[in-house]
């Protein structure tokens, strides 16, 4: 063999090796242990441990008690899981991978999501938790000592603003996996605003576009632009739809001088009929004085609407059959949903309950008793 067939050669086994690690790197697996226990005593049974976004079954646990016989083994990359048997509920999220997931006190103001510690993220979604309950508890019991309204929602504001902070503070630093993930699309969706929330989407974009989750980033990332401008400052944006032959738009009600208050609601949506009632009576109380309240059903069936309407007697103005126009050119993830428009067409609070709502109103009408 001549100096060039020895350097084929040679050539050919470096790459023959190369390739032989990039295949055992690709299946690089990372080793995960689980224990602790559910928060239950009452609870003896087996439990499914359930990859979040596939549903695959990775593994399952023994509970004596609620306590967990711990278990371990190796998965791809971490992961978010969710723990579901017997007649326990669903405790999730559980994140697993990297060393010792170790949970306990599952609570249920958190959705019955479990306290964990061990592993980066366990620690990381840890100090999350700790402000969101710290926060829940704090509306809890000003509430219950009967604070003012006006101070509530200035509390639920401070206290948005915290977890806000928190979240995207953890989410900067776990952009690139399933902790930054469940924050910014999941838990923490919310209380983020929709220019934040883009921002910090944008950077987890490059990890996203392998993974299953990448049509979800899709789709809520348009939800979040149309929300972005449709936000507290900005000028309504238009939409049009046909009832019975005829055209209807928003613009029609809005940016004509009077205060708009959109109701988003649905026929089916039970949060949204118990609203119904101060919708009634902000109706009552100042279309007289230069509010209109108007509703704006979700319903692709009409005849739901119009049933709806009649079986719970509201008496203001409905934009019908918009399909879900309106819902994406505001952005709209959930019902119910409010929005007040100012007399030019400014959009001036949007997402208020019912109580806040009410607040926002006398700030406009200060003279009202």
């Amino acid at each position: 063999m001549n100096w060039k067939e020895n350097n084929i050669a040679g050539c050919r086994n470096i790459i023959t090796i190369m390739l032989v690690l990039v295949a055992i790197a690709g299946q690089a697996q990372i080793h995960y242990r689980l224990e602790g226990n559910i928060g239950n005593t009452e609870f003896s049974g087996k439990m499914m441990v359930k990859d979040w976004s596939s549903n695959e079954i990775l593994d399952s646990i023994n509970i004596i008690n609620g306590k967990i016989e711990p278990i371990e083994g190796t998965i791809p990359d971490c992961t978010i899981c969710i723990l579901q048997g017997g007649s326990q509920p669903p405790i999730y999220p559980v994140f697993l991978g990297g060393g010792t997931t170790h949970i306990e006190n599952v609570s249920i103001m958190l959705g019955f999501s479990p306290m964990q510690s061990g592993t980066p993220l366990c620690d990381d979604y840890a100090k999350y938790q700790s402000v969101v309950q710290q926060a829940k508890r704090e509306m809890i019991m000003r509430k219950l000592s009967g604070d003012k309204r006006e101070f509530n929602t200035k509390l639920k504001a401070e206290t948005s603003l915290q977890i806000s902070n928190m979240a995207k503070d953890i989410i900067t630093r776990h952009h690139s996996d399933v902790l930054g993930w469940y924050l910014l699309f999941v838990d923490a969706q919310n209380y983020i605003q929709p220019t934040d929330w883009l921002a910090l989407a944008e950077k987890m974009e490059l990890w996203l576009k392998d993974k299953a989750m990448y049509k979800t980033y899709e789709h809520q990332k348009s939800i979040m632009k149309a929300a972005a401008q449709t936000s507290v400052g900005c000028k309504f944006v238009d939409v049009e739809t046909e009832v019975d032959g005829k055209t209807f738009k928003l613009s029609d009600y809005v940016g004509r001088g009077n205060y708009v208050v959109v109701d988003y609601w649905g026929s089916t949506c039970a949060p949204c009929i118990a609203e119904f009632p101060d919708f009634k009576q902000i109706h009552q109380q100042y279309a007289s004085r230069g509010l209109t309240v108007l509703g704006i059903p979700n319903d692709k069936d009409i005849k739901k609407s119009r049933m709806a309407i009649e079986k719970y007697q509201l008496p203001y103005t409905q934009l019908l059959n918009t399909q879900d126009k309106f819902a994406k050119a505001y952005g709209i993830a959930s019902m119910p949903l409010t929005i007040i428009f100012a007399p030019d067409g400014t959009i001036i609070a949007r997402g208020l309950n019912t109580d806040e709502l009410k607040a926002k109103i006398n700030e406009i009408f200060p003279d009202n008793k």
